[in-house]
């Protein structure tokens, strides 16, 4: 939930700012993460990656904007049921089966996002793991992180996502340590949209809410604690991978949070360190992307010239997050058109 009164755009601007620094982090990341950083360095120079360039063709979707944009819908779908009384866990794995199904009915069913996304995810590694997830074999896609950053708004209250993340990671099939550090950037995302600040966000995982993330805590929280410590203006490369490559969800969450403190407020200056190192630039550029993205002046804090170089997927991700502050706002849109946009896929019955 995003609140009520004034606060309502205040917040809804930081979780769109959340939205698109995960965009923009995710595809500046796939610029450099094929090849090690001191090719890299040779590639960009000294500074690192600094910007996106638009492509002649537009790009096949990453499994980072399709997980997004799957999990957008869920969460409007999902709490959609929860005002009408249904059973919002039960759909939002409605919401994420529908998307691995091919039947004219799901086709139907699908909404607004239907008559965009199906020909842009064709072949998608995120849909075929949201399918292997939701039939019990789990495929343990990192991208599925990203899945934490719409439910960052699902409530007010820091436990109350913690807890959400975590059945959301459940429907996904995701388990042990992507829980919990989904769970952590939940938490962090959560304090950082309602308080505009991501020093609260790092201190509610770090001091208030470790005893919530289960048994990996100790590790997770070491490892947050090597960020901050380690965090500085103009940080090497070599300094940022001895919190590991970023292909370990502890690690990717680390190197994210050590690039949003070493970069403060210059967002240009986070994303260059995130995805400055020889690991999975890509999930670290979403993370930190989102956490500076969500700080302070939302997406109005992110230069105008990074839309230049996103896709038309992303865009596409961008306007249906945008639908999000609708339904979460104290009272609800609910309209025909709303209802065809998102049209819900439980059967009538109260909850629970």
């Amino acid at each position: 939930m995003l609140g009520d009164g004034e606060l309502v755009a205040e917040r809804a601007q930081r979780f769109l700012g959340a939205v698109v620094g995960a965009m923009i982090g995710d595809a500046l990341g796939h610029r450099v993460t094929s090849s090690g950083w001191p090719k890299n360095g040779e590639r960009f120079g000294a500074p690192g990656a600094t910007s996106l360039e638009p492509g002649a063709e537009e790009p096949p979707m990453s499994d980072g904007l399709v997980t997004l944009a799957l999990s957008l819908d869920g969460l409007i779908r999902s709490d959609r049921a929860l005002v009408r009384g249904l059973d919002p866990m039960a759909e939002l794995r409605a919401t994420y089966a529908l998307w691995s199904s091919s039947s004219a009915e799901a086709q139907g069913q699908s909404g607004w996002l239907g008559r965009h996304l199906p020909p842009r995810i064709a072949g998608s590694r995120a849909v075929a793991a949201v399918a292997a997830g939701l039939s019990g074999r789990p495929a343990g896609l990192p991208e599925f992180l990203y899945s934490a950053i719409p439910a960052s708004v699902s409530s007010l209250v820091s436990r109350e996502v913690i807890e959400h993340v975590g059945r959301v990671c459940g429907v996904l099939g995701m388990c042990g340590e992507s829980v919990q550090a989904a769970q952590a950037l939940g938490a962090i995302l959560q304090q950082t949209v309602m308080t505009k600040n991501y020093v609260r966000g790092f201190d509610q995982v770090i001091e208030v809410d470790a005893d919530e993330l289960g048994a990996g805590d100790a590790e997770l929280l070491r490892l947050m604690r090597a960020a901050d410590s380690l965090a500085s203006p103009g940080i090497a490369p070599e300094q940022i991978e001895t919190l590991g490559d970023g292909c370990r969800p502890f690690s990717a969450l680390a190197i994210a949070a050590c690039a949003v403190q070493s970069g403060g407020l210059d967002f240009d200056e986070v994303l260059r360190i995130a995805v400055s190192h020889s690991g999975n630039s890509v999930v670290t550029g979403a993370l930190a992307g989102a956490i500076g993205g969500a700080s302070f002046e939302g997406l109005g804090g992110i230069p105008a010239y990074w839309a230049e170089g996103l896709s038309m997927s992303a865009k596409l991700v961008f306007r249906l997050s945008q639908d999000v502050p609708e339904q979460l706002r104290e009272f609800p849109r609910d309209d025909d058109e709303w209802d065809q946009r998102f049209p819900l896929l439980s059967r009538p019955g109260c909850w629970p």
